[in-house]
């Protein structure tokens, strides 16, 4: 004899899952680009720190690595990860005015090196001469290729991280949406 069985809140689980799969999945994708720059960041520290620079070099291009997750024009979320790349955080907005704050008392001078000429090292420079005709000099290409190498050395990573957060997301909007 065959038992009949019912299903409550059929209609409601219905209305759910399509809500998430609708709004949910911007959320999601945002949590997931969010989350993979993470070792993104740490793998291309590594590589500065492993590079063969000196060490205001290395220190500046360690306070230039940053990321930005934004909404691109199909609707979903992309990011970028690298040197000089987002907008600096409040911590590094208050040490760059101390550092700027000190150089107009005497204490340090030239411009010093910051996410606004980092690219001098990355991609190099030829030789530069200043309006009266005195040589500058050229500075090589240190850095160059050390984003794309820590990409590549820490794709797994990124793809682990950005596969938890969106489940951890998909959770929440799960939860949300009743």
């Amino acid at each position: 004899m065959a038992q009949a069985m019912r299903l409550e809140g059929s209609k409601q689980l219905e209305r759910k899952l399509n809500a998430i799969a609708t709004q949910g999945g911007k959320a999601v994708s945002r949590a997931a680009m969010a989350g993979a720059v993470v070792p993104a960041k740490k793998a291309i520290r590594r590589g500065v720190n492993s590079a063969n620079i000196s060490g205001p070099v290395k220190r500046a291009a360690r306070t230039t690595i940053g990321s930005s997750v934004k909404k691109q024009p199909g609707g979903e979320y992309g990011a970028k990860v690298g040197l000089s790349v987002g907008k600096p955080t409040k911590a590094k907005k208050a040490k760059a005015s101390a550092r700027a704050a000190a150089g107009k008392t005497g204490e340090k001078a030239g411009v010093g090196l910051s996410s606004a000429n980092i690219h001098w090292f990355i991609l190099g420079t030829k030789i530069r001469h200043t309006k009266s005709g005195k040589s500058t000099g050229r500075i090589e290409a240190e850095l160059a290729g050390i984003v794309p190498q820590a990409i590549n050395t820490a794709r797994g990573e990124m793809i682990s991280e950005a596969g938890r957060r969106a489940a951890v997301a998909l959770k929440r909007e799960a939860m949300k949406r009743r």
